[in-house]
């Protein structure tokens, strides 16, 4: 789950993610490790349900004790320490009795938030009228699952925000949708033989092409080309004059945009910002302007900006810049950038990089 998490992350770096943990198996260390798993991963928050495993959805559920998920939620919180990461505690109660199930949901609910969850969820809300009693009845903030065909009512955002809600939550409806979609298509081309007859149900070639920013992936493209032809140095004289009103083209392309072609790295790669990483800009073209991305779990690592001095030294000297968010996006500047972990004996193991961005 981390590696799909970091996966999902680092391809969208400016998007919060809020990871599905599920009911993360096993006891309160287990719970402990998913999260700065989840953490070091990129992610900016999870939900955790008290579900007993394996889960049941859709038939009948059963729960573990409220005291042994509040504990799973106190443990969660101690390893988030710091760490902006937003935690989501959610109950299957409600739908373990139909007389008591609410009032058990109602109340387990609290006491996760009192564990220190910074938000709730109670799963499967039967009408209106039990929606209306979470958001009186239960602190902090709340959360609310639409699934269509479930047991929960549809509503709108600004209905379940008078009824007490603050996060609604679509787990199914792209998935639904794309299903139904796909489904549809392949049948009229199995039955007609063609799907002349479903294009204004599809996307057009042009319109997939914005959706995927396929124009930023050219421009990208070209980027490089011409960077290689130009190390190069070889061709004929109308190559070199191409060349040359393609750069003068893609400088004028930069003073108007400068950030548009930006690269992103997470240093490390999938490793992460850790040990023995000190290798990882080596064949590298970095620029000003590009976003490195360091990840890495911020009770054992930090990241510290400073000079050539404190590289080489693995001391950090006065004034330099301390991150600890385990989740850093630095921009590089002209030159060359170091950074190290000042945590004892990681610079010297390797921990640092120094990045030189033309």
């Amino acid at each position: 789950m981390a590696v799909t998490a970091r996966s999902v992350c680092t391809a969208n770096p400016l998007i919060p993610i809020i990871a599905d943990a599920d009911t993360r198996g096993g006891n309160a260390l287990n719970v402990q490790r998913t999260v700065k798993d989840l953490i070091a991963a990129g992610a900016a928050g999870c939900f955790l349900e008290d579900q007993a495993w394996p889960k049941k959805c859709g038939k009948i559920i059963s729960v573990i004790p409220a005291e042994e998920h509040a504990a799973k939620i106190a443990s969660a919180r101690d390893a988030i320490g710091n760490s902006d990461f937003f935690l989501v505690a959610r109950t299957d109660a409600r739908a373990t009795s139909a007389k008591t199930g609410l009032s058990d949901a109602v109340a387990r609910a609290n006491l996760y938030m009192e564990a220190g969850a910074d938000a709730c969820i109670v799963e499967a809300p039967r009408d209106d009228d039990d929606l209306k009693e979470i958001g009186r009845c239960t602190k902090g903030y709340r959360v609310c699952n639409m699934i269509e065909g479930g047991v929960t009512p549809l509503h709108a955002p600004e209905e379940l925000k008078e009824m007490g809600f603050h996060l609604i939550v679509q787990p199914l409806t792209a998935l639904y949708a794309s299903a139904r979609a796909i489904v549809d298509v392949l049948r009229s081309l199995k039955e007609k033989g063609t799907t002349r007859d479903n294009l204004d149900k599809m996307a057009t070639f042009e319109e997939f092409n914005q959706l995927v920013s396929l124009e930023s992936w050219f421009e990208l493209e070209a980027r490089y080309s011409n960077l290689k032809s130009a190390v190069g140095g070889r061709g004929s004289a109308s190559r070199v004059a191409t060349t040359a009103a393609v750069a003068v083209a893609l400088i004028c392309l930069f003073a108007q945009a400068e950030y548009a072609l930006a690269a992103t790295y997470t240093v490390g790669g999938s490793g992460g910002w850790t040990l023995n990483v000190a290798s990882w800009p080596k064949g590298k073209r970095f620029r000003a302007g590009d976003t490195l991305i360091f990840k890495y779990d911020r009770t054992l690592h930090n990241v510290v900006g400073l000079n050539k001095g404190g590289y080489d030294s693995c001391r950090t000297p006065g004034g330099a810049k301390v991150y600890s968010s385990g989740n850093d996006q630095i921009k590089l500047v002209k030159g060359l950038n170091y950074f190290i972990c000042n945590f004892p004996g990681h610079c010297e193991s390797a921990m640092k990089i120094a990045v030189n961005a033309a």
